[in-house]
């Protein structure tokens, strides 16, 4: 039997007093790695303000408490979210029950066994000055695979004309952070290496295409707060006003056959859903420093960029991949007994190898030239 949730006064957090009408919205607060006088600890800081009524998609406030729960997983990264109405866990909380009109605040536990295990979304994954563009070759190469699995928009079923092939991980973050992430998160499907794989892609109308990851999302089910029904499914959201076209839950086409081998894994829906809550209702810089720590590890030992620095490293790196063909070609041409092997060699050794390789050549024949000299100079003498 579910405990009566006692009163609770709204109070000033430590990120600062409540910024939404405490009568019209919810702050959920949330267990994060913060700094405090120089040393990190877990605390409780606001990390979501919701409407009483729930997001958009919501109707009467059905199901708040296990949406709640969902939003709070998926901005941390963690299926093992559990809610209370006070700083100590209540192992007897009723998600079923409407939202008691004498609370104010939600707390979202994380049990210490598992806080080491967290992968949480990053506040702004989709970033507006970002966008998902791609390369024309990486557009071109996905295509037909698109085509086949997904056809029309997945929620529309809008002509493929009027639709772009979205990346659920940006594209301009690149190859490092899809295979770190899906590294971590274990994946069923196995590590995705590239950022262009289908299993980071689905197709959407270029207007739903705008919200992903902002105001709109696509949730999995069943999942951890939402257990029924058992069998697969996928819903998009409106987390906030959006196209008056799209204001309301649409079951997403579910993908039949082999479809289903190539179809985004249910972790990469999360983590953009996650994304989304945040950009949504996010509040509490001391929230956000914390995610953004916590995110850095999706970007490898060279740390998060900006999206211009990501833009200059990729063209840096396609740059070095064509001086990597030239080279290589240029090798196996003056010097075939390296065609096989030096591929498994690092760029810097390669280079290295390719350098010595040309000046020894280059010695060999200025030899051969000065002795070709010497030999007919001795002709003269004689």
């Amino acid at each position: 039997m579910a405990t009566t949730p006692p009163s609770i006064q709204l109070a000033a957090g430590p990120s600062g007093t409540f910024s939404q009408d405490p009568a019209s919205f919810i702050r959920v607060m949330a267990q994060l790695p913060v700094a405090r006088n120089g040393v990190f600890e877990w605390h409780f800081v606001p990390l979501l303000s919701i409407p009483r009524s729930g997001p958009q998609h919501i109707n009467n406030g059905a199901d708040i408490l296990r949406w709640i729960r969902y939003a709070a997983g998926a901005v941390l990264g963690t299926s093992s979210v559990t809610l209370s109405y006070t700083r100590d866990l209540t192992l007897n909380f009723e998600y079923d029950a409407p939202l008691p009109d004498a609370i104010s605040d939600i707390y979202a536990h994380v049990a210490e066994a598992d806080r080491g295990n967290l992968l949480p979304a990053e506040p702004d994954l989709v970033a507006k000055h970002t966008g998902t563009s791609w390369s024309t070759e990486h557009r071109a190469k996905a295509k037909p695979s698109m085509d086949k699995r997904d056809g029309t928009c997945v929620i529309t079923d809008d002509d493929e004309m009027c639709c772009d092939d979205v990346h659920l991980i940006p594209h301009i973050k690149g190859d490092e952070y899809i295979r770190l992430y899906t590294e971590a998160a274990s994946l069923e499907c196995g590590v995705i290496n590239n950022i262009d794989d289908v299993r980071n892609m689905i197709r959407l109308s270029a207007t739903l295409h705008k919200g992903l990851g902002k105001f709109l999302a696509i949730m999995p089910r069943p999942n951890f707060a939402f257990p029924f029904p058992t069998a697969r499914s996928w819903e998009y959201h409106p987390l906030k006003d959006g196209p008056r076209a799209y204001q309301q839950r649409i079951p997403v086409r579910e993908p039949t056959g082999t479809q289903l081998e190539s179809w985004p894994p249910d972790q990469l829906f999360n983590h953009v859903y996650g994304a989304a809550v945040l950009h949504a209702f996010g509040v509490g810089p001391e929230a956000n420093a914390a995610l953004l720590d916590m995110t850095a590890r999706y970007y490898g030992l060279g740390g998060r960029k900006s999206a211009q620095e990501r833009v200059q490293a990729q063209l840096k790196q396609r740059r070095a991949k064509q001086e990597d063909a030239r080279n290589n070609t240029q090798c196996q041409d003056e010097f075939p007994m390296f065609g096989h092997w030096q591929h498994v060699l690092p760029r810097e050794i390669r280079a290295e190898l390719y350098t010595h390789c040309k000046q020894k050549a280059e010695k060999a024949v200025q030899e051969t030239s000065a002795a070709k000299v010497d030999a007919w100079r001795k002709t003269l003498s004689t």
